[in-house]
């Protein structure tokens, strides 16, 4: 490990101006264009317009209303192609931020400060209001459920411990969509020692990846499906690593719309090339993958040439991304009320008319969950992230042992 540390750097006054590790030149390239690079509020906008295909595929899977009905709405609001696209694009912004600065020990615990404060808050905001949901309405709030809204929405009473593990992120027992979170938990303490290893050699670091796409084929449905989704982080960092050549192919003509569209249509596709069923292969790893492209290419596209996606920059989009998170979390708890009132006030209703519920438990979601979305935003996530900055500030400030020691030896 120590040797991932060792690596041969920047001149010393580079270093001071925060200059890069140099290790190839196709890393040098890339952390070259990427430090002179700004951020991409396109891509932010991806994320929110993936958080509500989320929001109305869960509300889609509530009622039972045919089974022909649910297949068209999971091919629609293919969600399972919207959380894979969060995970390739959380790998290539965190690579992002890793790449532009050095990284050594202390930076590594900076960066896992900033992500404890970008990630728990909000998820602790959204177990509170879940677990409200369940002391409210208990296993009887899915009287009129799916078996999905069964397994996702009724597990109630519930284990002091698995109500912990919630909490940190770590197991999915309330109404939330933790199994993902854990992945980005993992992942996201994976990251810099994938970069490290990417800055060292670019070879190792494609086999690496390889290495994790042999381990998603075929490591099963195991410890919370990290194995599984760890691909999709390894190929978000490549699409950082390729942003120069990406540059120069995208700029020739249609080579864009080409990018962009087989993007699209492997998101869309994925899970038909690799024949996996919605709901008795959800978690298939080839369609993971195949998604994980299609993702990659989107991404790639997006970044490297934003002013050709000026739809992503409006300010509906822009909004709805910077609530993307709290939308996420928030929506699946907000639906479960919804639902559950609905059952007390028109059972009878929802029984005859499931189609209708259905839409009718879409609208209310999203009207009410946006609004959440936004304080959560607000009052929640900034609030923490700005604490975790000045925190990580704080701890800046102070001189490691070595430097204190050099400061006070006689001169």
């Amino acid at each position: 490990m120590r040797r991932l540390f060792r690596c041969r750097y920047a001149p010393r006054r580079n270093w001071r101006r925060g200059g890069v590790m140099i290790c190839s030149g196709t890393y040098a390239r890339a952390a070259a264009d990427i430090r002179t690079g700004s951020s991409v509020i396109e891509l932010q906008s991806l994320r929110g317009i993936a958080a509500l295909i989320v929001v109305v595929y869960h509300c889609a899977l509530y009622y039972d209303y045919g089974a022909a009905s649910r297949s068209a709405m999971s091919l629609i609001f293919n969600a399972h192609g919207a959380v894979v696209t969060f995970f390739v694009l959380s790998g290539f912004v965190l690579t992002l931020s890793l790449m532009r600065s050095p990284l050594d020990r202390r930076r590594i615990g900076f960066f896992y400060i900033r992500r404890a404060f970008r990630i728990y808050p909000a998820l602790w905001t959204a177990c509170a209001l879940a677990l409200i949901y369940l002391l409210v309405f208990g296993a009887d709030g899915v009287a009129l459920g799916s078996e999905w809204a069964r397994m996702n929405c009724g597990n109630w009473p519930l284990p002091t411990g698995r109500i912990m593990l919630a909490f940190a992120g770590l197991k999915s027992t309330l109404p939330l969509p933790i199994w993902s979170l854990a992945v980005e938990l993992v992942a996201s303490a994976a990251m810099p020692f994938l970069i490290l290893v990417m800055r060292r050699s670019v070879p190792a670091f494609v086999i690496l990846t390889l290495g994790l796409a042999v381990l998603s084929r075929f490591g099963g449905d195991k410890l919370l499906l990290i194995p599984t989704y760890m691909i999709d982080f390894a190929l978000g960092a490549s699409v950082a690593l390729v942003v120069p050549q990406l540059r120069v192919a995208l700029r020739r003509r249609g080579m864009l719309a080409v990018c962009a569209g087989a993007g699209v249509a492997l998101l869309w596709t994925g899970r038909a090339i690799a024949g996996a069923d919605f709901e008795l292969a959800y978690h298939d790893p080839l369609t993971s993958m195949i998604e994980g492209v299609g993702a990659a290419l989107v991404i790639g596209a997006i970044f490297v040439r934003a002013d050709r996606f000026s739809i992503l920059s409006a300010r509906w989009a822009t909004r709805l991304g910077d609530r993307s998170y709290s939308l996420y979390l928030l929506h699946q708890p907000v639906l479960a009320i919804l639902a559950a009132t609905g059952a007390l006030l028109v059972p009878r209703l929802i029984v005859a008319h499931p189609g209708a519920a259905t839409l009718v438990l879409i609208a209310g979601t999203i009207a009410l969950a946006m609004p959440l979305a936004t304080l959560g935003f607000q009052w929640i996530e900034l609030p923490a992230i700005g604490i975790g900055q000045r925190l990580v500030r704080r701890l800046e400030h102070f001189r490691s042992p070595d430097r204190r020691v050099a400061a006070a030896m006689p001169r």
